[in-house]
C-alpha cells in the first residue's frame, strides 16, 4: 500500500504530531504538484489539528507589534491563512499583504544565522501555497539595528521596520522562496 493508502486506512492511529505532519505533506504535494492528495475528510481532519497548534507571542514579537502600532501601520497579530500556518503578523504596506515573520533564535539553527527546517518549510509554504509575501525580521539584525544608540528608542526601531518593508516591497522578494 501507499502512503496515502496507509494514511486513509490508519489515520485514527497517527498521533497529533503525525496528523499534523501528514497536513505539511498534503500542501507540499499541493505545492509541487498541484494536487490534493487525501480526500477531503481525512484533509480537514488534519487542518483541525493543525490549525490547534499552540502559538505564542513572543516579547520580540510584541515589541515589533508596539513598533508597528507607533508607525501607524494596521496589522493583526496570529493569523491563521488558509493553509493552517500561524503568521506572526500580518499587514498591508504600500497596497501589498505582507506576512511578518518575527524570527527569535528558535528559528535557526544552533550558533548560525541558517534558519532550520521547520521555520524554511513554514516560511515557503505560505508564499507558495498562500501566496503571501513573505518578510522575516531576524533577531540579530532587530538587535543590532536597535543596539546603535545608549537608548534604545523608538525612532531607530521604526526605521530599521520601514527600511525592511520598503527594500523587501520594492525588490520584490519573497524571502522564502
Amino acid at each position: 500500500p501507499t502512503l496515502i493508502d496507509h494514511a486513509k486506512s490508519q489515520i485514527n492511529k497517527f498521533d497529533n504530531k503525525g496528523v499534523c505532519q501528514l497536513h505539511q505533506w498534503g500542501l507540499w504535494c499541493q505545492e509541487r504538484v498541484s494536487d490534493k492528495v487525501f480526500p477531503s475528510s481525512i484533509s480537514s481532519q488534519c487542518a483541525e489539528l493543525f490549525v490547534l497548534q499552540d502559538v505564542s507571542s513572543s516579547s520580540f514579537q510584541k515589541d515589533v507589534a508596539r513598533v508597528l502600532n507607533e508607525m501607524g501601520i494596521t496589522f493583526k497579530e496570529e493569523v491563521n491563512l488558509e493553509s493552517g500556518y500561524s503568521i506572526d503578523i500580518l499587514l498591508t504596506f504600500n497596497d501589498e499583504i505582507i506576512a511578518l515573520e518575527v524570527d527569535g533564535p528558535s528559528h535557526y539553527l544552533k550558533r548560525s544565522k541558517r534558519k532550520n527546517g521547520s521555520t524554511k518549510l513554514k516560511q515557503r509554504q505560505i508564499c507558495n501555497v498562500d501566496k503571501v509575501k513573505l518578510i522575516s525580521v531576524p533577531y540579530w539584525e532587530w538587535n543590532k539595528a536597535t543596539a546603535n544608540s545608549k537608548t534604545v528608542d523608538m525612532k531607530n526601531k521604526e526605521f530599521f521596520l520601514r527600511s525592511l518593508l520598503e527594500e523587501k516591497s520594492i525588490r520584490n522578494i519573497e524571502v522564502a522562496a
